[in-house]
This record gives C-alpha cells, structure tokens and sequence, in this order.
C-alpha cells in the first residue's frame, strides 16, 4: 500500500513514516499542500492523510484542488481542527474521512486500511512497464513478451518499488525501510543480495537497474 502524508509538523510526519512502515505501508511525505500536488503530479497513491494548518496551500484548499484535477485517491483529514464546522466542511470539498487530534494510531491505521480497500474496490489493477518488461500489480505478475518471470515477494516489492520511481535514484536506506518498513539494516547487505537475484531474472542483454556508485540504485527510461 501506497500513502503519502502531508503533514508540516516534522516529528508527527516522521512519526507516521516510521508507525505506518513497520505495517508494510510504503509512506511519500509531503511538508504542504503545494509538495502533496507536485507529488500526485507523478505518483499514485491509496490514501492520502492530510493536515490543514500548513504553510504555501492548506489542507481544505489542497483538497479542492486535487479533486479539481479529478484526482479520486481517498483522503483522510488529520487534524486539531476540532469542531463540527470543520469536519463538516471538510467532508463537503472531498475528504472520505476526519480525524481529530490528538489521535489513537490503531484507529488511524483501522481507517487507512478501510479507505484502502475502498478505495481499490473498482481499480482493477495498475500495470506498469520498463523497458520490454511489464509488471501486473493486482495479478503480482512480471513479463517480457508474454512470458512470465518468476519472482520472490521480496524481488516483485522491489521491481514494483523501481517501477514507480522511474528515472529517481534510490539510496539504500530507502530501499530498506520501503520494503521491509523498517529503519536501514546499517552494514547488512540483504538489499544487495535481492538485487542482485533480481537483475539476474528480469535483465537479457540491455541492464536495467543501474546502480549509482556510493548513492544507490535507479532505473532509467
């Protein structure tokens, strides 16, 4: 599952970066509503939790814009903005969901999961294609010319990971914490040993997954 939180307060942004990763929930922060809409420019995502005091472009405002851009990723208001004037208002431009702070995560996390599957009820799935490879998300497929690519979980995650981030180098650290939710391993050179599995499945004669000696790895259209 993708999210992205827009959310100004860094420690709480962190926070739910950290929370939700250890849930194998693979999190994109956003400081502003203007960084959320550049975000959603390139990137899909399956909810969206967002505040409403941040600089640059509040939450409400955010939120009429993206449903403006037709842009149907279920939101979920997190915010102090307590009153019902505010979780009405907020519910009336778009939002699928308010919640108060302070907050319980469980209930967090409940509702996430329930605007998730909402959310994906009538997307039958996302295909994405680099090169002469094309990876099924929904059906948790790889092939070149119709013929299938076997991979481990862990390999799809991370060939589905480089789908999404075409042409952006990814550092280890956040290789590791996308894909296992957790904070860099440090000297542990787990992420190495799948890549390298990898490139030895999906690669013929072209490479496709670079790596970008002493930052990371990257795939190029």
């Amino acid at each position: 599952m993708n999210v992205l939180v827009v959310e100004d307060d860094l420690e709480l942004n962190n926070m739910l970066r950290k929370r939700l990763g250890l849930e194998k929930i693979h999190v994109s922060q956003a400081f502003n509503g203007l960084e959320a809409l550049d975000y959603l420019e390139q990137y899909s995502f399956d909810v969206i939790i967002m505040d409403i005091m941040m600089p640059k472009l509040n939450g409400f405002e955010c939120v009429q814009e993206i449903r403006k851009r037709q842009i149907n990723t279920p939101v979920l208001f997190l915010s102090a903005k307590d009153t019902d004037l505010d979780i009405v208002r907020g519910l009336d431009i778009g939002a699928d969901d308010y919640l108060v702070k302070p907050f319980n995560y469980s209930v967090l996390l409940a509702r996430i999961k329930v605007l998730a599957r909402r959310g994906n009820a009538s997307v039958v799935g996302t295909t994405y294609k680099i090169k002469d490879l094309v990876i099924d998300e929904a059906l948790h497929s790889v092939k070149r010319d119709n013929e299938e690519i076997v991979l481990s979980n862990k390999e799809f995650e991370l060939l589905l990971l480089f789908a999404r981030n075409k042409n952006i180098v990814l550092s280890r650290i956040k290789i590791e914490e996308s894909i296992y939710g957790i904070d860099s391993f440090n000297e542990s050179n787990v992420i190495d040993v799948h890549i390298r599995n990898l490139r030895k499945k999906i690669e013929k004669d072209t490479p496709i997954i670079e790596t970008i000696r002493g930052v990371g790895y990257v795939v190029k259209e």
